[in-house]
């Protein structure tokens, strides 16, 4: 049978195979040598290779093994399989080259392995088990004793052993959960006791000196855990703590116990050390249950002061030098701490008054404390954020239960000193922390955010007192820099306010009563001249405590509205006029103006006083081309949000005006140079509109008496502002040719012309209907494609909000105009076919009767929408059937709208058939729900279920013929089974059992299963 190869150009080609980078010779190399392994010789050929001298042939023989166990159906797992791979294995584990020859030996485990596994019933015992007692000459298997056995095993056949284990139940991780019954079943029967049985025996301390070894054993253990959860979630095999899965952690626990009583060697060990941590923490995260024994043993090692954690801490991380070549299994270390605590969380937290508890808090404390700065010189104390913030949780979540408990044993007072005391130790070492520092990297502002949110929760839980030591601090700082000032100072400064900040703004978005009880403390700052402050002090280096400023005053505009942070405006806004108006400070700038837009949304009754200033600013702002569009724009909605606050509409009008003439003298120079400052003031029109815009409930706005003067001012229109708006908003994007065509430019005209349309009383934004529409039909003769979807927006907002005022003659007017005569522009772009269906769709679904009965709706949109139906684009899918579904139900249509469309469904022909409309479009929409995606279905259903419960009869006729006319050359769906489909379907009724009959029948259509029922 070795004629059918030959040995020598088997092994050439494999030694060309791992030397080649030519991918076409590798391809034409395998395709040569994987018809020989999967050959009825290719056992033999595998034997031949783990003969040979090169380790590249010798692996390629185990390999060649895996792929002949893997390609033969082999009923009977033959003896002489089994002893050439054992044999093999103990002929190339010698010392002398076992290490070198370990992913060898792996490839030969794992086919035992895979004989195991794939013949678990022909093999009958555990293939680690095998091996060993044949390397030994142990014939009996069945009283092969692995306890008794092991002193007399090598270290190489030890390690051998633990190797198999590993690689055993990380083959079976691999696999296919399903039919994995018998597998874990005899794993946790015969595997499993040989495993604890040689952990028991050894304990580790008997282990040959090897270091490679414990590693190994480590490994093993660790596959093991992993192995345990797949086991436990795949079958009814438990390994709890009576199971002898105590030796799991015995073995590791006492790998710490050793090391502690050889500090001189740790170092040495700390490649065993960092392997030990991440088990222990695998085990603790994985299955606490297992360590629950051994939890007092645990908390000795890692924080007695005779324990192993103190020497490691001692000799360690106390060292500067080693902690930083040890700072990954420093990291594993405390990744281990946290296991334990979070295991132990509710203990602790509710023991803190017993001396042993505050020793492990108090070694927690002093690693939070780590020296150096966090992420670039230390990890620490980011690590340990995620504990304190649970430990903080505990008490938030249980307060009630702890505090009646606590009460109860007459502790109370005491534990809230203690904890309190804690915390703000806490505190105080992370404020120090987020202090910026030189060449601090990117990743420290997602450390800052982090302990943010730990304050956030320390506020939750301490309430005032620890934002009053934060305001407190400011306050401090201040002063000391009044009479000395240092860089480190406005260090320490930004980091309170950065705090102060992030509270402030947490509770300003939850909850706007709390903010009442933090106005003296945010007084004791202000009145300590913090703004004067830190703009005396500011510097080219110093925008990070600018920045927070900013961000500060933009969280408290409930201050400013108070008697106590009123005069304080001034000097602010003196200050972010400042900010905004360097040209130097781009991001510096637009903070500030973003600053500025919020208070003066949120106190603009306050601010009335400032609207000269501010009048000034924004006026040499519009005029100046250099101005950042999006700071001009946010400063023509403050000034125009605290003009509205005056409920004076002479006065709106004027300031109104002032802003208009302006961008109307700005507009008559513009050139193509400058197209994006013509757009700006585009957008400035728009934010005009934007803060004239009234709350919704006017009646608690406006008195009677202002709503009648307002409404009467804007009607009149003295000024003509109606006229200007409209006459700017036409100049720059109809006249100005490079706008013309500008997208953005129609968006922006689009949103000035949408702002006054939902206004329950005249405003300076609403306008006359027909104005509207006269601009939309300029505008869509000159504009570019992607403007048009815009224009849609707009008329199907016009008709949501001012639909009862429009007329079917209105509507066939706008439908000529933009959809008939530019149909063949966009009918190929798919979001504008989009666009042009959510338009009609909207209006079936509000004023039916503005479309139903016009003749262009049966002779152009009908069938436009039927077009939809083909497309496997999510957006357009779902527009088309909403569409479909609005004309069917027709919710708000009259009797002579109902009949229209039911003669529409019944009777029309479609355009180019002779079946109906309705036919056409039952047939359209089976044939789309077929070939369209699982997760677009739920379009289709609620289209399906209306047609059943409003045509049923039609219906039923038109799925039959329909499904028996796409079904004709696929034999497998017979008449019968499409009866037995439209009887299903027919049986709901159009209720919501429909989906599960609409579901089942895609599946079918597409091979598919339901993996929801697998």
């Amino acid at each position: 049978m070795a004629d059918e190869w030959n040995i020598d150009q088997v092994v050439e080609n494999i030694e060309l195979l791992y030397l080649t980078n030519d991918s076409d010779r590798v391809r034409q190399i395998q395709s040569y040598l994987l018809p020989l392994q999967k050959s009825a010789t290719g056992f033999e050929l595998g034997q031949l290779l783990l003969q040979h001298v090169s380790k590249s042939c010798k692996y390629f023989g185990a390999l060649t093994h895996t792929i002949y166990i893997n390609t033969h159906l082999i009923v009977q797992v033959s003896n002489a399989i089994i002893d050439d791979i054992i044999a093999l294995s103990n002929n190339i584990a010698t010392r002398q080259d076992f290490d070198s020859n370990l992913f060898i030996i792996r490839k030969l485990v794992s086919n035992l392995c895979l004989l195991y596994l794939n013949h678990i019933d022909v093999y009958g015992v555990d293939p680690i088990t095998t091996l060993l007692g044949r390397s030994r000459g142990v014939v009996d298997i069945s009283n092969f004793n692995i306890q008794e056995t092991f002193p007399t095993f090598s270290e190489i056949e030890i390690a051998l052993f633990f190797i198999c284990n590993s690689i055993l139940i990380e083959d079976v991780c691999k696999r296919d959960p399903a039919n994995l019954q018998k597998i874990h079943a005899s794993i946790h029967a015969s595997v499993f006791p040989n495993v604890n049985a040689s952990l028991s025996y050894f304990n580790c301390k008997a282990l040959p000196n090897s270091k490679a070894l414990t590693l190994l054993i480590l490994d093993c253990i660790n596959s093991w855990v992993i192995y345990i959860s797949v086991a436990e979630n795949g079958s009814d095999q438990r390994y709890t703590e009576n199971d002898d899965c105590q030796q799991l952690v015995t073995a590791l626990l006492s790998q710490l116990g050793i090391r502690s009583q050889n500090a001189q060697e740790l170092e040495s060990e700390m490649e065993v050390l960092n392997k030990t941590f991440t088990v222990l923490t695998e085990i603790m995260e994985t299955y606490p249950r297992i360590v629950a024994k051994h939890k007092q043993s645990l908390a000795s090692n890692l924080f007695a002061k005779d324990g192993f954690g103190s020497l490691f801490m001692e000799k360690i991380i106390s060292s500067h030098e080693l902690s930083e070549e040890y700072s990954s299994e420093i990291e594993n270390f405390v990744n281990l701490l946290i296991a334990y605590l979070n295991s132990a969380i509710i203990y602790i937290s509710r023991n803190l008054y017993e001396p042993e508890v505050y020793q492990i808090l108090d070694v927690i404390l002093g690693l939070t404390n780590f020296r150096g700065n966090p992420i670039s010189e230390e990890r620490v104390s980011e690590q340990l954020l995620s504990f304190w913030e649970e430990f903080v949780n505990v008490y938030i979540d249980d307060s009630d239960n702890l505090e009646t408990m606590l009460r109860e044993k007459k502790v109370f007072d005491q534990f809230v000193e203690t904890r309190n005391s804690l915390l703000l130790s806490v505190s105080a070492i992370y404020w120090q922390k987020i202090r910026y520092f030189a060449n601090s990297p990117p990743e420290f502002v997602q450390y800052r955010l982090q302990v943010s949110e730990l304050f956030i929760l320390l506020y939750s839980l301490l309430n005032t007192s620890i934002y009053s030591t934060l305001c407190k601090n400011v306050q401090d700082k201040l002063i000391e820099c009044q009479n000395s000032f240092s860089r480190n100072l406005l260090l320490d400064l930004e980091a309170s306010l950065y705090l102060i900040y992030k509270v402030t703004d947490d509770l300003t978005f939850y909850d706007d009563d709390s903010t009442k009880e933090l106005t003296p403390f945010i007084n004791q700052f202000f009145s300590h001249q913090l703004v004067e402050t830190i703009e005396r002090y500011s510097t080219s280096d110093t925008d990070e405590i600018n920045i927070t400023l900013l961000n500060l005053l933009s969280a408290i505009p409930f201050f400013f509205k108070s008697d106590l942070g009123l005069k304080y405006l001034s000097p602010t806004f003196n200050f972010l006029f400042s900010i905004i108006l360097n040209p130097g400070k781009r991001r510096l700038s637009l903070i500030g103006s973003k600053t500025v837009l919020k208070i003066c949304q949120d106190s603009k009754e306050k601010l009335v006083e400032f609207l000269p200033t501010l009048e000034l600013i924004l006026l040499e702002m519009i005029k100046n081309v250099e101005i950042d569009f999006v700071i001009r724009e946010r400063m023509v909605n403050s000034f125009i949000s605290i003009t509205q606050s005056l409920k004076d509409p002479v006065r709106m009008g004027e300031n109104i005006f002032k802003i208009l003439n302006q961008i109307n003298l700005q507009a008559d120079i513009i050139n193509e140079k400058i197209e994006e400052y013509a757009v700006s003031l585009l957008s400035c029109i728009n934010e005009i509109g934007k803060a004239s815009q009234l709350p919704e409930d006017v009646e608690d706005y406006y008195t009677a008496a202002q709503s009648a003067q307002t409404d009467e001012y804007w009607t009149q229109d003295p000024l003509g502002i109606k006229t200007s708006i409209l006459n700017v908003t036409a100049l720059l994007s109809l006249k100005y040719e490079p706008l013309a065509q500008h997208t953005i430019a129609t968006e922006k005209s689009c949103k000035i012309l949408k702002n006054g349309l939902n206004e329950p009383i005249n405003g300076p934004f609403r306008f006359e209907l027909p104005v509207i529409f006269n601009y939309l039909i300029a505008k869509i003769n000159k504009c570019n494609l992607p403007s048009i979807a815009f224009i849609f927006n707009l008329i199907e907002t016009i008709v949501i909000s001012n639909g009862a005022k429009l007329t079917a003659q209105n509507m066939d007017e706008l439908i000529e105009k933009f959809f008939v005569e530019k149909k063949q522009l966009f009918e190929s772009e798919v979001d504008l076919i989009t666009t042009a269906i959510s338009m009609f769709s909207t209006i079936l679904e509000r004023f039916p009767s503005l479309l139903v009965g016009l003749p262009v709706f049966q002779s152009e949109i009908l069938d436009f929408a039927l077009r939809g139906l083909k497309s496997h684009e999510s957006f357009l899918i779902r527009a088309t059937a909403k569409f479909w579904t609005n004309l069917i139900v027709l919710k708000r249509g009259k009797a002579n709208d109902q009949e229209i469309v039911q003669n529409i469904m019944i009777h029309k022909l479609s355009l180019g058939s002779e079946k109906s409309l309705g036919y056409t479009l039952v047939d359209n929409a089976i044939v789309s729900f077929i070939d369209n995606p699982r997760s677009h279905l739920e379009y289709f259903y609620q289209l399906f279920r209306n047609l059943i419960g409003k045509y049923p009869l039609h219906f039923k006729n038109w799925l039959r013929s329909i499904l028996i006319e796409v079904f004709k050359f696929r034999s497998r769906f017979t008449i019968q089974y499409v009866d037995q489909l439209v009887s299903k379907l027919m049986l709901t009724r159009g209720h919501r059992q429909a989906n599960d009959v609409l579901k089942e029948f895609w599946l079918e259509c597409n091979n598919l299963v339901d993996y929801k029922t697998v």
